[in-house]
C-alpha cells in the first residue's frame, strides 16, 4: 500500500510539474530501494 501511495504522489507531481520529472524519478528510485530493504 505504501508503494502505491508513493507512486501515485510521484505521478501526480510529475504530471503537474514536468520540470520536476527528473527529481520525481530520483525520489521514486530511493523509495523503491528503501521499501525493498
Amino acid at each position: 500500500p505504501g508503494f502505491g501511495l508513493i507512486s501515485h504522489m510521484i505521478t501526480n507531481e510529475s504530471m503537474n510539474k514536468e520540470t520536476f520529472d527528473s527529481m520525481g524519478m530520483i525520489y521514486a528510485s530511493i523509495s523503491i530501494e528503501l521499501l525493498g530493504l
